[in-house]
């Protein structure tokens, strides 16, 4: 497999792209300075298995290309800004090989000839990715998740 995935040190913010800790760095310091509500930090683990939950519920998928999940990501936050809410989408190779590791009950990689991605175990069903990672989301961020705007970058 290519490395692009892993490669990505960036966040997106709607349509744009910034370097990882100068965004969060300066997102931290408003919410101090400005006393403004919290950035919403949507990591990898979030995403991809916010997406499957979609992909499976809508399609019976369980492959989603890397770029795919790029641009649900990049429609989430994109979504939650037009809501007036900050959000941060933060996607690096340690905290994906991290999500590798730490989810490999739930996830792996393939590769075909689309391209590359992620892959839902065989064993693994949609309630138990809505309790492991959806439980704890605030109202606004799920919908987000779930709205059909999103939903439409997964190819669903």
């Amino acid at each position: 497999m290519s490395q692009k995935w892993y490669t990505i040190n960036t966040i997106f913010i709607g349509q744009a792209q910034f370097d990882a800790n100068q965004h969060i760095f300066n997102c931290a310091l408003s919410i101090i300075l400005e006393g403004l509500s919290m950035c919403v930090y949507i990591g990898i683990e979030d995403l991809v298995a916010n997406a499957f939950i979609e992909l499976v519920e809508k399609s019976q998928k369980k492959e989603v290309l890397f770029s795919q999940i790029s641009n649900y990501g990049a429609t989430v936050v994109k979504l939650l800004l037009a809501e007036g809410k900050k959000a941060v989408l933060v996607l690096s190779e340690e905290k994906t090989n991290v999500f590798l590791h730490d989810y490999s009950e739930y996830f792996e990689l393939f590769d075909s000839k689309e391209g590359e991605g992620f892959r839902l175990k065989q064993d693994v069903t949609v309630d138990q990715l809505w309790e492991k990672f959806r439980g704890y989301l605030s109202f606004d961020v799920m919908m987000a998740f779930m709205s059909e705007t999103s939903v439409k970058e997964l190819g669903v």
